[in-house]
């Protein structure tokens, strides 16, 4: 890639997050919620994962750069990038019984600092509504089309689904499936919270054996 092609990408990232980061499209709506998530790895990516939202992970395998390794690994490729259906987890706040009346924290306390004086937010990551997904959705359909990458990989049918008909497939997604889209191949597999190993094995065979058809 030319340096003025890359600088280009990265202004557009760059421009694209910062319009994340002030974003007040569900501040409404939204109760505790952590820093809005970023996409993150090789910039050129051959295969693009999107995630549905960073609290959608097992407590115990919270960190989504284990599954960016273990598809490196498996795929023997090293150009990979991840990125999120939602950017802002929506969070429980355990402190108060009422769940109607939950503590609203708007943008201007983006940080993770507690309203109950806690160092870290303690809340329960809790299911993104349909709004929340609609409102954050053409984020990741811009950041697809800036990255360009080769194969992009949906996690959970609920990505799959939300995703799938902003580009025109209305029927309900196959988990495994396969789409292509704009010479663009589109691969659908179980959530990220579901998403092991042996997944990340049957993961690889399911693509490859798309790829010999194609061929």
């Amino acid at each position: 890639m030319k340096k003025t092609t890359h600088e280009l990408l990265v202004k557009r990232i760059i421009q694209m997050e910062a319009r994340i980061n002030a974003c007040k499209r569900c501040s409404s709506a939204h109760h505790c919620f952590n820093t809005p998530s970023m996409g993150k790895g090789d910039l050129t990516p051959e295969i693009l994962l999107v995630f549905q939202s960073q609290g959608n992970r097992r407590p115990e395998m919270n960190n989504y750069i284990e599954i960016r390794q273990m598809l490196k690994k498996e795929f023997d490729q090293e150009r990979i990038y991840h990125t999120f259906l939602v950017r802002c987890q929506p969070q429980a706040c355990f402190h108060i019984d009422d769940t109607e009346d939950m503590l609203v924290r708007h943008k201007a306390f983006y940080k993770k600092e507690c309203q109950f004086n806690e160092p870290d937010c303690p809340g329960i990551p809790i299911l993104p509504t349909s709004k929340e997904v609609v409102s954050c959705l053409p984020y990741l359909i811009e950041e697809i089309d800036i990255l360009a990458p080769n194969t992009v990989i949906l996690f959970g049918k609920r990505t799959a689904e939300f995703v799938l008909k902003a580009k025109g497939v209305l029927e309900e997604p196959m988990i495994p499936g396969f789409y292509k889209y704009n010479n663009r191949c589109i691969f659908t597999t179980v959530e990220e919270n579901l998403f092991t190993r042996e997944d990340a094995k049957k993961l690889t065979g399911f693509i490859a054996a798309r790829q010999e058809d194609l061929a």
